[in-house]
């Protein structure tokens, strides 16, 4: 859920600093996505503002910091990369949970048998 929050604060950064409009339309379409699901997920009312109640972590802080330092094309280009490896690790992360979740499956599964 950080990395989903940090999203979408980028996202908002990305409304007032982007370059291109295809850049500011994605950031529009990556916050309100990730906002909606987040809000779903945490079972929060609509209008939450999962940035406020999910802290960054320091390296998504120093990211924000980062992006609002920049504009144009270099924006464009930091904003882009930081979303590219935020769903990378997101996807690192949902394949070791996947992977913990086989192995306790694989163990009860022996438990069951050897009770048997």
């Amino acid at each position: 859920m950080e990395i989903t929050a940090a999203e979408v604060k980028f996202s908002r950064i990305a409304r007032n600093r982007a370059h291109l409009d295809r850049v500011g339309d994605f950031a529009k379409m990556l916050e309100r996505d990730h906002t909606q699901t987040s809000i779903e997920g945490l079972r929060q009312k609509p209008g939450t503002d999962i940035t406020a109640i999910i802290p960054l972590s320091k390296k998504h802080e120093k990211k924000v910091d980062q992006l609002s330092q920049l504009s144009g094309e270099e924006f464009d280009r930091m904003f882009i990369d930081a979303i590219i490896k935020d769903h990378k690790d997101a996807i690192g992360q949902a394949d070791q949970e996947k992977e913990q979740t086989r192995a306790k499956a694989r163990d009860y599964e022996r438990a069951q048998q050897s009770n048997t």
